[in-house]
């Protein structure tokens, strides 16, 4: 099992527990483009699957339920 599948399984299994850094990592070796910042929300864009996710971040991490969201995408379409 690679690092990047190690983190994704933990990051599923629990995804409050990692920074936004550790997340925006993992979504870009997953195949999200990443649209840059437009004020506080991060934009992400995946060309095959059709998801287009706008994140807010504050201080560095973003709030418990978008972490939950992309848990629930990555669960969905990559585990």
């Amino acid at each position: 099992m690679t690092r990047a599948e190690k983190l994704l399984a933990k990051f599923v299994e629990n995804p409050t527990a990692l920074h936004f850094s550790k997340i925006e990592k993992m979504m870009k070796h997953l195949g999200f483009i990443d649209f840059g910042f437009q004020g506080s929300h991060k934009k992400f864009k995946h060309i095959s699957l059709g998801i287009g996710l706008s994140i807010p971040v504050h201080h560095g991490d973003c709030k418990d339920n978008y972490k939950r969201n992309i848990a629930q995408i990555f669960k969905n379409n990559f585990v």
